[in-house]
């Protein structure tokens, strides 16, 4: 999540994904903030985080982009347990390509998410 290079706003968002403690419309929901947690991509399901990430139309095709620049296939069920797998054994390392992959994924979560709340 943190690395030499890194955008700070980007590795935060990343982080508080990895530990669960974004927002979404299902805990709002459960603390009694909101009447509704649908996705606001439109898709009409509800909005727990593997669905914002992962399940969502919108947001898998960003998914899928991001990995295939960085040769990986996108699995068919990916999760955060998942995807927390795959980035430890996928994007350590010095070697440039693997900053690339560390950078893609921490963009990639934050612009999900910051376009999620716009």
């Amino acid at each position: 999540v943190w690395f030499r290079g890194a955008i700070p706003k980007h590795s935060f968002c990343l982080w508080l994904t990895f530990h669960k403690a974004h927002r979404a419309l299902d805990k709002l929901l459960a603390y009694g903030l909101v009447q509704q947690s649908l996705c606001p991509f439109g898709c009409g399901q509800q909005e727990p985080i593997n669905h914002l990430f992962f399940d969502c139309a919108v947001t898998r095709n960003i998914w899928s982009k991001v990995l295939e620049c960085n040769n990986c296939p996108f699995p068919s069920t990916w999760n955060w347990d998942n995807m927390a797998d795959w980035a430890l054994s996928h994007t350590t390392g010095n070697l440039f390509y693997m900053w690339i992959r560390r950078a893609g994924l921490s963009a990639a979560v934050y612009h999900c998410w910051k376009e999620r709340n716009n």
